[in-house]
């Protein structure tokens, strides 16, 4: 298997027979990894399987057994259907040499979310995978408000009360207004230091404790959201936001996720005639990466900025805000029909 699996030879078994490597595509959220890394340990430990999981990247080696106890990369991909694919065409399914020629190959994915249906049943057709099997976890995705918000303003729990004029008590124009308010756009420490701090953080302020360095520049610190220590975060007005300027399509900000995981955010929005938009850095859906996603729920949480924000569960995050003012709060949507649900894309 590729990476550094032990320090020592002598920690290695030799298997009972000889059979090929197994390669997980794991996606890049916590609990897929997680997932990943207890089929490693039991194919390797109890099945005595060789097992790597798969980065999707030669430069990016992912184990459980990592030597640097505190690493925890996250593969590049959500789902690598194409990986499958050339496992499926490789000669006995064995990876191996198609690894050494640089292409990635993985055997199994170990979590996928339920807006995966139509791409599962054209692999399905294809005839490159086998018929899923549930996980026994159930997974649920939601749009969330820390728990502080909705002490402030208990409409905000429920669709009704951030809804457009046909179903809200405010006028369209009056919700717009509201919406656009409260839910502030974030703003990365570069652009907070090159566009809001008034001495371009060359002095200390309750925002940034300093300016990001050329390294933090070059290596994306500075794009960062939050950095403990140094930026607490900020939110702000933006001419998305400005309903003096634009008061007919002025928006409040939605954090959705990146566009490869199983977000239906635009279309909720559109056909629910909610005034919220996402503007994140990630195309084509304006989305934010899994870790900026993090930073952006802290940094409203520490600042008391109120967010709204696509997640799912189960998720370590969500517990580790629980019974907090950062606590992940549901936001009431009204359920989708089958015929939508079966044509999501």
């Amino acid at each position: 298997a590729d990476g550094n699996a032990s320090s020592s030879s002598s920690s290695c078994s030799v298997p009972d027979f000889d059979y090929p490597e197994i390669r997980i595509g794991a996606g890049n959220w916590e609990s897929s990894l997680f997932q990943a890394y207890i089929m490693q340990i039991v194919l390797s430990e109890v099945v005595g399987v060789p097992c790597t999981i798969e980065s999707g990247s030669p430069d990016t080696l992912i184990s459980f057994y990592d030597d640097d106890g505190t690493s925890f990369p996250f593969p590049d991909r959500a789902y690598p259907y194409d990986d499958l694919r050339v496992a499926n065409d490789a000669p006995h399914g064995d990876c191996r040499p198609v690894v050494e020629e640089g292409r990635t190959c993985s055997h199994i994915l170990p979590e996928v979310w339920d807006g995966q249906f139509q791409t599962i049943t054209e692999a399905r057709r294809d005839g490159y995978i086998e018929q899923p099997q549930d996980t026994a976890t159930v997974g649920k995705i939601a749009w969330y408000v820390p728990r502080f918000v909705i002490a402030q303003q208990p409409s905000l729990a429920t669709y009704l009360g951030i809804g457009g004029d046909s179903i809200s008590w405010a006028s369209g124009e009056e919700q717009r207004r509201k919406l656009a308010e409260t839910f502030l756009r974030p703003t990365t420490w570069a652009d907070y230091c090159s566009e809001v701090s008034e001495t371009k953080c060359e002095i200390p302020d309750d925002i940034a404790r300093r300016l990001p360095t050329e390294a933090e520049v070059d290596d994306g610190t500075a794009d960062k959201y939050r950095l403990e220590g140094a930026y607490t975060g900020y939110f702000r007005k933006t001419d998305e936001s400005d309903c003096d300027l634009n008061p007919t399509n002025c928006t409040g900000h939605m954090v959705d996720c990146l566009c490869t995981w199983s977000t239906n955010v635009e279309q909720q929005l559109y056909w629910n005639d909610i005034p919220l938009s996402s503007s994140g850095p990630l195309e084509p859906n304006s989305g934010y990466s899994y870790g900026d996603m993090i930073d952006i729920w802290t940094a409203s949480v520490e600042t008391e900025s109120p967010v709204m924000m696509w997640w799912f569960t189960p998720d370590a995050v969500v517990q580790k805000w629980k019974g907090t003012l950062g606590e992940f709060h549901p936001v009431a949507l009204p359920e989708p029909t089958e015929a939508c649900r079966l044509n999501r894309v």
